[in-house]
């Protein structure tokens, strides 16, 4: 393993891991693609470079020298690409003349009061939390302002802004907000996290599995069932694991979509008469079940991860998955920690963790596969 400033290298099975610094991304390679980025990262002539791959590759110089060159730039574009936030200077007679509502919530040992300018942005945070709301004003909170300002999504707490968004990256703005609500509600700063992960996760009073897959491939709604089945709920599309290898509880309500209503409400009866919503993008309604009996202390390790995805096609399908497989699916809708001790630790666990794909149709087998997981019997 080498870890410099801009880049991580992890060899496993065979292949090589690279991570990033500058787009905290990660790229799977051969060994010997990993060799050669790390040649080009040091004081290695380059001719040397297009000699050693040429003879080792047992091609001609010419088409080491292209093969480099497509390697560079992908390279170049990794290393200059940089994820950041809009920051600006907070001025309190920035803020709006009116707000929409101030609601204050109870996050574990910490009260948070939200100001939301506006119905639409009230929706992209209050659904979420409505059973934390506190029915009296408490006299000390944490404070933040939610609000639009040439036309970006601001965020700014306790007199700071924290970042702003434009509309098309209103999921960056809510998943900010989310953020700093998990750091807030536990007293970690973001160093102390390791990712958060969309998905959903339950728990059977040892170990968490973890449900993940696009929007819309039923991570909630197996949540749902294997909730009503006996095992608990930990958390729903965000999903917390410190850097102790940790999952924690997170208490946003579980989104049920109204393809799953009539599915879940003879287990949930109270999602008949449950307020339903509108999506910020109106494509999908959703209805909420709130979480019961929250365990704040309670920190999980995770028993494995699966792919879900409900198929009316398939019965019941269950395949182990590899690891590049799963990177690739994993990464691109997770915020992963970019501070280069907790990329270590990262990958680390994520090697460590078996994962497999889902899909099925049959809602009896999938809580009995899932059994078998948690039980070692597969």
């Amino acid at each position: 393993m080498i870890l410099t400033n801009q880049l991580y290298f992890k060899k496993w099975k065979g292949k090589t891991i690279v991570w990033f610094k500058a787009s905290n991304t990660y790229v799977i390679f051969e060994q010997f693609t990993a060799q050669l980025i790390q040649k080009l990262h040091t004081e290695t002539p380059i001719d040397q470079i297009v000699k050693d791959c040429a003879r080792q590759l047992k091609i001609p110089q010419k088409i080491a020298a292209l093969f480099l060159i497509d390697l560079q730039k992908m390279l170049q574009n990794q290393t200059e690409k940089t994820v950041k936030d809009s920051n600006a200077n907070f001025n309190k007679e920035a803020l709006p003349n009116h707000f929409h509502s101030r609601k204050y919530y109870q996050f574990y040992k910490t009260t948070i009061c939200i100001y939301y300018e506006t119905n639409s942005i009230e929706l992209l945070i209050h659904p979420k939390f409505a059973h934390l709301e506190l029915e009296t004003n408490p006299k000390s909170a944490l404070v933040y302002h939610l609000y639009q300002k040439n036309k970006q999504f601001v965020f700014a707490k306790n007199n700071r802004i924290i970042g702003s968004w434009s509309k098309i990256k209103s999921h960056f703005f809510q998943g900010k907000v989310f953020m700093h609500i998990l750091m807030d509600m536990y007293q970690k700063t973001e160093r102390d996290w390791l990712a958060v992960f969309h998905a959903s996760a339950i728990q059977d009073k040892k170990e968490v599995i973890l449900l993940l897959g696009d929007s819309g491939n039923g991570k909630s709604t197996s949540l749902a069932l294997l909730n009503a089945a006996g095992f608990e709920s930990v958390a729903d599309d965000f999903v917390p694991i410190d850097s102790k290898k940790k999952i924690h509880v997170y208490p946003a309500a579980i989104s049920i979509k109204k393809t799953s209503y009539n599915t879940l409400a003879p287990l949930y009866p109270q999602l008949k008469k449950a307020q339903e919503y509108q999506l910020s993008n109106r494509s999908k309604t959703v209805r909420y079940l709130f979480p019961k009996n929250i365990n704040y202390k309670k920190k999980y390790p995770c028993k494995a991860l699966v792919f879900i995805k409900y198929d009316t096609k398939v019965d019941l399908e269950l395949k182990v998955l590899s690891k590049t497989e799963a990177l690739e699916q994993l990464v691109p809708d997770s915020w992963i920690s970019s501070q280069k001790t907790n990329v270590a630790i990262f990958l680390d666990w994520f090697l460590a963790v078996p994962a497999y794909q889902l899909c099925y149709s049959n809602n009896l087998k999938m809580l009995n596969t899932i059994t078998k997981i948690f039980n070692d019997e597969l």
